[in-house]
């Protein structure tokens, strides 16, 4: 019997400890945040988590389906604040289209997301 292969770097670590290939993604939709109702993230079933930071000097408002408003929204606060979600504490919420606006003016964000990778057939990893 021969020992299986020992991981070579984190993504082979990652890899065998969630079972799929997943991938970061930068900036892939919006990172300014403007005063009208916008896409801030499109829907997509292989993302597993995103993490969003409001580097700018307005809050943001963001929500999962519907139309966004100051009263019905996470507030992700200038200068700092975050939001984040994963597959496994939020659901399918993860994977849905997020709207968002700023409140005051436009803001930087920074959006991070992580992706289940899809292989073409016959590909390798």
């Amino acid at each position: 019997m021969t020992a299986p292969a020992a991981p070579l770097t984190i993504r082979d670590l990652l890899n065998a400890r969630f079972g799929v290939p997943f991938t970061p993604a930068f900036q892939r939709n919006a990172d300014i945040i403007g005063t009208a109702v916008q896409l801030v993230l499109k829907q997509d079933p292989s993302r597993i988590a995103f993490t969003i930071v409001n580097v700018g000097f307005f809050d943001v408002g963001i929500i999962p389906r519907g139309q966004p408003g100051a009263a019905k929204s996470f507030i992700v606060a200038a200068n700092g604040g975050v939001l984040s979600a994963q597959w496994d504490e939020d659901g399918e919420l993860v994977s849905q289209e997020w709207r968002g606006f700023a409140n005051g003016g436009a803001s930087s964000c920074l959006i991070l997301e992580t992706l289940i990778e899809k292989y073409l057939p016959g590909s390798t990893k």
